[in-house]
């Protein structure tokens, strides 16, 4: 069986539009259940599910709190736990900018691969030249406190026996990206990022500096050992920065350390927040 997990928050049209898409270009005969999860959404689902035909079941997981679509999957992703059988589990977003047609390629990969995850990182974008300069810096801090390249998203597929693995610790709460590269063993795939069907982004700068921090968040303990390494490099080379550079060493360890903080309690409580239907 394959479950294609996709978060939603209000984006019905989206929605239809890409499970059309999945529809058309998935191949694998291979029984297949589309999981959304709403993310306690404003506007009613409307679901023109009688033009599926290769989709074999679509449900809805609805949250009873609105999460955002990190914690969304993963509370999709603790209710998959239940399922007995085995199965093949794809994570997407539901706004059009995961290509449909990169499914079957990353299964195939985690058919031959059933210890790893197969992520699809990002080799183009279509945002402002702001926003991608802000990415890139993003993608050096990180690197710079964690040694982790984490150019990659929610897309992905992985094999069931994984989902152990995977929700090993409340890391994946912060952000499942950071989670899973910290976890168990990921095979990347390339794809470039596609525009929104409908509508923009409700991502602003805020919002993608605080993603930015839930994602090195998840790295924390290294955080603080790369920061003492650098402070202590600054002191031997450069030292009349020495003071400077470790009040904001030690400004950013305490703006990781409130992430965890925050995020960390919530958990088992949340994930338990939910009701399944059919559809």
């Amino acid at each position: 069986m394959i479950i294609i997990l996709i978060p939603v928050y209000n984006d019905w049209a989206s929605l239809n539009k890409l499970l059309k898409l999945i529809d058309i270009t998935i191949a694998t005969k291979i029984f297949t259940k589309v999981l959304i999860i709403d993310d306690c959404s404003t506007i009613k689902l409307n679901l023109r599910k009688e033009k599926l035909k290769k989709i074999n079941n679509v449900e809805v997981l609805k949250l009873n709190k609105n999460l955002g679509s990190q914690k969304a999957i993963t509370v999709g992703l603790s209710h998959l736990k239940k399922y007995k059988d085995k199965f093949y589990t794809v994570i997407m977003d539901g706004d059009g900018e995961d290509d449909p047609g990169e499914i079957e390629k990353m299964l195939r990969i985690v058919f031959k691969n059933k210890d790893s995850v197969a992520v699809s990182c990002r080799s183009g974008r279509n945002d402002s030249f702001f926003i991608q300069c802000c990415y890139k810096f993003h993608l050096l801090i990180c690197f710079f406190f964690t040694a982790k390249w984490l150019n990659f998203g929610h897309y992905s597929c992985f094999y069931s026996k994984n989902l152990s693995k995977i929700l090993t610790d409340n890391t994946i709460w912060y952000a499942y990206p950071s989670s899973i590269l910290k976890n168990i063993k990921i095979i990347r795939t390339y794809a470039r990022r596609k525009k929104r069907f409908f509508g923009k982004t409700k991502m602003h700068f805020v919002n993608y500096a605080e993603h930015s921090l839930r994602v090195i968040s998840v790295f924390s303990k290294r955080v603080m050992i790369f920061s003492l390494f650098y402070s202590f490099l600054i002191f031997k080379l450069f030292n009349e920065l020495f003071l400077a550079t470790t009040f904001l060493l030690l400004l950013f360890n305490i703006f990781i350390y409130s992430v965890v903080v925050r995020h960390k309690n919530h958990y088992k409580h949340y994930t338990q927040l939910y009701k399944v239907s059919k559809l």
